[in-house]
């Protein structure tokens, strides 16, 4: 059926010799004709013992009316054998449920207006970070967030650049705004959280000519960014404000309270801390939930005698073990297990809300680290949103985990399927 999420696997073993296998789904018309293929993550196969195929996931496109599950065994000598057993298709509606705003923390979770437990679980969205304005065509636009619906996330993190928004900014773009106001309302009127992320920005109002990370928000750039954006987005309950992407090289003292940084060009700037940001949005009477990223990338998890003073506070981890190249150019000791990192934030998440805001991995064809950091977020009970939806295809740092087929269908790459299972659990 379409707009159905499929999931397909098999057993493979080798008669003669082990090759990378991988399970392939094919959505076919009434008339027979393909509409469209979804290649799923390969892996070896032995002449030992039966192995299993890595799931292979997708979304039933327009006018599919069966599905087929096939396998395929990279490399083969003509007339090699490979044995398979025990093919599976599984379905599940796709579709999130509406969120009912606004949310609130209690405790170390996120709970919703009727006081349920929610679990945030969904995608980041760049392009408003980098381009001040939005139009068909774009990872951001109505019918990309249709397709993040439909894939069953509930909160869409959105990323944005103060230098647009701010209108003593030299880049300050007057239509910057309003493109924001139609992505919020394309996402909140679907019942999902647009987490506006406050992504880029400049040492001064005029640094450079260029949105850009820097090593912490800006004062007072920042803090007049927050103001502004929290008075215009404080009575939609389904907006929450994510205050500094990625602080990164300053002490927590910096990292709470603010202060003057110089960094290794020369220029000397007044760096705000995010005690200051969230004094912005409060002081705007916003009560929305507002998240707080660590230090060192977001790596590393607040000490108890830097944690905010406020309420509804969400800390936020992120963490990549090969943000420029898969192995073996990533020399990361154990790569495909994030756990040393992630778990530093136990913790905290025992006693105050923390969600997994950022991860992903450079290589479309590989799903394995993803798949790992799901699983480990899931074990704590702690939401997550990979980076970023956008079209794929290339290894690299953009770590686009799916591919528009057409404006139809947004299909997963293999490094996205974990993704796209993972985000049933919110229908």
């Amino acid at each position: 059926m379409a707009g159905q999420v499929y999931t397909g696997s098999a057993w493979s073993e080798a008669a003669t010799r082990g090759r990378s296998v991988g399970a392939i789904l094919g959505f076919i018309s009434s008339s027979g004709s393909v509409t469209n293929v979804v290649w799923g993550q390969a892996a070896p196969d032995t002449t030992a013992a039966w192995s299993k195929t890595n799931p292979v996931v997708g979304v039933a496109p327009p006018g599919t009316a069966y599905v087929e599950l096939g396998v395929l065994a990279y490399g083969t000598d003509q007339g090699e054998t490979h044995y398979l057993d025990t093919a599976s298709i599984t379905t599940h509606a796709s579709g999130s449920t509406n969120l009912i705003g606004p949310l609130h923390t209690t405790g170390n979770k996120i709970e919703d207006a009727n006081n349920q437990i929610v679990t945030p679980r969904g995608v980041n969205s760049d392009w408003l970070d980098w381009n001040s304005s939005i139009w068909a065509g774009t990872p951001l636009d109505d019918n990309s967030v249709a397709h993040m619906k439909q894939w069953g996330a509930n909160v869409v993190r959105v990323l944005l650049s103060e230098n647009f928004w701010n209108s003593k900014d030299c880049l300050y773009a007057p239509g910057y705004a309003a493109a924001v106001d139609q992505a919020v309302q394309s996402i909140t009127s679907r019942g999902m959280v647009a987490m506006l992320d406050l992504h880029n920005n400049g040492r001064t109002s005029c640094d450079n000519h260029v949105s850009n990370q820097q090593r912490m928000a800006d004062s007072p750039g920042s803090v007049d960014f927050w103001k502004s954006v929290a008075s215009r987005y404080k009575n939609n309950p389904l907006v929450a404000f994510d205050l500094y992407n990625e602080p990164h090289d300053i002490t927590w003292a910096v990292w709470r309270n603010g202060g003057q940084l110089t960094d290794s060009d020369g220029v000397t700037w007044q760096a705000a801390g995010m005690q200051q940001l969230y004094n912005a949005v409060r002081g705007r009477g916003a009560h929305n939930l507002i998240f707080v990223s660590g230090d060192n990338w977001a790596n590393t998890p607040p000490p108890a005698t830097s944690l905010l003073s406020g309420s509804n506070i969400v800390y936020a981890a992120h963490y990549y073990t090969c943000p420029q190249a898969p192995p073996p150019s990533c020399t990361t000791p154990n790569p495909y297990d994030p756990t040393p990192v992630l778990n530093q934030w136990t913790t905290l998440a025992g006693r105050l809300p923390v969600m997994l805001t950022e991860f992903g991995w450079p290589d479309p064809a590989s799903g394995t680290y993803n798949q790992n950091v799901i699983n480990w977020a899931e074990s704590k009970g702690i939401g997550w949103t990979p980076y970023v939806w956008a079209q794929g295809g290339a290894a690299g740092t953009t770590s686009a985990f799916g591919y528009l087929a057409d404006q139809n269908v947004f299909e997963p790459a293999a490094s996205g399927m974990p993704v796209l299972a993972g985000l049933a659990r919110n229908s």
